[in-house]
């Protein structure tokens, strides 16, 4: 008679982990532009980060606590929905929205950078060959230096204010990133275009950024927060996160995680002694 195997113990399944929920405390004063939401009375929500553009739009990320719509102007009322864009200030504790004031008109947004990193040598831009200086050469330098060893970025900047609809190609400086030895490659580059050049040095390719704006885009969550949007942006080599909410001590985090300088955590609710 074979004797009886000895009983092996089986510890049962671990319950899925998920990430850790978002506290802030004590709350903070904040303020945004963002979507005031109420449907079928199930009270009012602040959508942030962009929203389905149907009607009633389809959205809802944070309950607003204090809100009087009999206040506000400029409000849409459909059916059993009421919606409109505000800005909005408030204590936000990880969960929901208390107002502070009244909603107001959406703030504009802060103006563009349209910084050039290159001065023109001798005070002029170089244009060679003005005949290669089009909307399709754009695009063929765009081919051509994707192709080259440490790519890191494209975009252009105007000269000088454009006149009418039509983009003057022949008046913007095309601008090019690389890693390594961003100079080697103008004469690759002149054979496609033959406008203002500068040509950027940066540390890290735009494959690198590509990758860490995937990984980054999945640590946030381990932090308790929700990512809106990311993407790296190649004018300045950074890799931006839009969340809903982040503070230093979240960005300390993503610095300790990728270093100073390579991944930014941009709050869509911001502080309101901040910027």
């Amino acid at each position: 008679m074979v004797p009886a195997a000895p009983a092996v113990p089986v510890a049962p399944a671990a319950a899925p982990v998920g990430p850790p929920e978002l506290v802030v405390s004590p709350p903070r004063r904040v303020h945004a532009n963002g979507l005031l939401i109420e449907i079928g009375g199930h009270g009012p929500r602040l959508c942030l980060g962009g929203w389905e553009e149907s009607l009633p739009p389809q959205c809802g990320d944070i309950p607003v606590v204090g809100l009087d719509w009999a206040k506000l102007e400029g409000e849409t009322r459909t059916d059993d929905t009421v919606w409109g864009e505000f800005h909005v200030v408030g204590d936000f504790d990880g969960k929901v929205f208390t107002l502070t004031e009244p909603p107001g008109p959406p703030r504009p947004p802060p103006p563009a950078d349209e910084t050039i990193p290159c001065s023109p040598p001798g005070g002029r831009w170089e244009r060679p060959n003005l005949k290669l200086a089009t909307f399709d050469q754009v695009y063929a330098t765009d081919a051509a230096a994707r192709g080259l060893p440490g790519y890191a970025g494209l975009w252009m900047r105007d000269l000088q204010p454009q006149v009418g609809d039509v983009q003057d190609m022949t008046k913007v400086v095309l601008i090019v990133a690389f890693t390594g030895d961003a100079a080697s490659h103008a004469a690759a580059l002149r054979e496609h275009w033959g406008g203002a050049l500068c040509l950027v040095q940066r540390t890290r390719t735009a494959g690198q950024l590509e990758r860490i704006k995937d990984q980054a885009d999945e640590f946030v969550g381990t932090l308790g927060l929700a990512s809106k949007s990311s993407d790296y942006d190649e004018t300045t080599g950074l890799v931006r996160v839009g969340v809903m909410y982040a503070d230093a001590t979240h960005q300390a985090k993503i610095d300790e995680r990728y270093g100073a300088g390579v991944v930014v955590l941009e709050s869509l609710l911001r502080p309101v002694a901040g910027p």
